[in-house]
């Protein structure tokens, strides 16, 4: 039995798949090993096991017996998953209860919603990746107000590849509506395998200094300063978003600092922050993709996930090198 075959959990969605796909793992093994482990921190799935049986080998999905996590009311981007033949082996009702599933070792990946930052802040406590993609990237379930309106499904995952691999079922072969960002050029999966060009990067905040010396020692080029984003009356519109009395005042405010973000934002810029309220919720307001990798966020201008995960994964990759040397 090989490294991968003894424990096929402690690896990446790409390498389970192969292994099920190979016939070296039974789809109904991975399942059920997965769903004990994610026993305290989830509801279990009791079609789980029947939809894990229905995997052969062979089945070319790129996600086929892959167990995973998903919220309670998952939606289509969920749904997308499955369809690509991951098992949805528990749910759970927010970021927090999926990041402990991901973090416990029972999934590679789990399927959450960030409205004010949930998914990055999650990422943040657990050391994991944590999604957020562009509005309007991965299709979202119809719902009246603005906490909807501002809400995106993504991922939290083990790492950067994982969550890439995901957003590229979750995001399909079509558009999710005619706001949508224009698709990639290349899959999203493997975006994250290839090093990205020098780029700049704008630096604030506090506590992120050892990730910019690193990416100045990657070639990027590290500038201290972020796009006018401060804004003290946004957090306090955060209650607006159950408040339909202040919803169309929030609305009107959250367009107006939408405009500023992107109108200030660097051209062709990453902006590299701290992880916290402050720092998630304007992405969240904007639309832009952002990405937690353990305790610093990145952000990209609106589309440009690809950009953001091949930085990711190559601050990961370097991470680990350097944690090994």
């Amino acid at each position: 039995m090989s490294y991968l075959e003894s424990d096929p959990l402690a690896h990446g969605a790409a390498e389970q798949a192969a292994l099920v796909r190979e016939g070296r793992v039974a789809a109904p093994r991975l399942a059920a090993t997965a769903a004990e482990r994610a026993a305290p921190h989830v509801t279990p799935r009791p079609e789980a096991a029947g939809e894990a049986e229905a995997i052969e080998a062979g089945d070319r999905r790129p996600l086929a017996g892959v167990p995973v996590v998903a919220l309670e009311d998952w939606g289509p981007a969920a749904e997308r998953l499955r369809d690509a033949g991951a098992i949805v082996i528990g749910t759970v009702p927010d970021a927090g209860r999926a990041a402990a599933a991901v973090a416990a070792g029972a999934v590679t990946l789990a399927h959450a919603r960030d409205t004010e930052g949930e998914i990055r802040l999650a990422a943040a406590g657990a050391g994991l990746a944590g999604l957020k993609p562009s509005r309007f990237r991965v299709p979202m379930a119809a719902a009246p107000g603005l906490r909807a309106a501002i809400a995106v499904d993504g991922v939290l995952s083990r790492g950067v590849h994982d969550a890439a691999l995901a957003l590229d079922v979750m995001t399909g072969d079509t558009a999710s509506g005619p706001l949508a960002p224009p698709p990639p050029t290349v899959p999203f999966a493997d975006a994250a395998l290839t090093a990205p060009v020098p780029l700049r990067i704008r630096v604030t905040g506090e506590g992120v200094e050892p990730v910019a010396r690193l990416l100045a020692s990657l070639g990027h080029e590290v500038l201290d300063g972020a796009p006018d984003w401060a804004d003290d009356a946004l957090a306090g519109q955060a209650a607006a978003l159950d408040d339909p009395r202040s919803e169309a005042a929030a609305s009107e405010l959250f367009k107006a600092y939408t405009r500023r973000v992107i109108g200030s934002w660097p051209p062709g810029s990453v902006l590299l922050s701290p992880i916290g309220p402050e720092y998630t919720l304007p992405f969240n307001v904007t639309g832009q993709p952002a990405l937690a990798l353990g305790a610093v966020q990145l952000a990209a201008p609106v589309g440009r996930e690809a950009r953001l995960l091949s930085l990711a994964a190559q601050i990961e990759l370097a991470m680990r090198a350097h944690r090994a040397g």
